[in-house]
């Protein structure tokens, strides 16, 4: 007997529910964490990952933990 499939978030749209709740905009973010507008938008489509600075600065911005970022744990301190 097969497992169900869970659907779990997505990272574009975790960084997009944060982004709505925080009521930021691509190109402030982009601006606040030093990437191009363009990085935003790829992320907020899951055509790319932001790297690991990228990532720590997003967490630093929303004050959430990485794990929560990244949909490990759903705590978001």
């Amino acid at each position: 007997m097969k497992a169900p499939k869970v659907k779990t978030p997505t990272f574009g749209k975790i960084l997009g529910e944060l982004m709505k709740k925080h009521n930021t905009k691509q190109q402030d973010l982009a601006d606040s964490i030093g990437v191009y507008q363009g990085n935003i938008s790829n992320w907020l489509h899951d055509n790319s990952a932001p790297g690991y600075f990228s990532i720590i600065k997003l967490c630093k911005y929303f004050n959430v933990t990485a794990d929560y970022l990244l949909d490990i744990d759903d705590k978001k301190q």
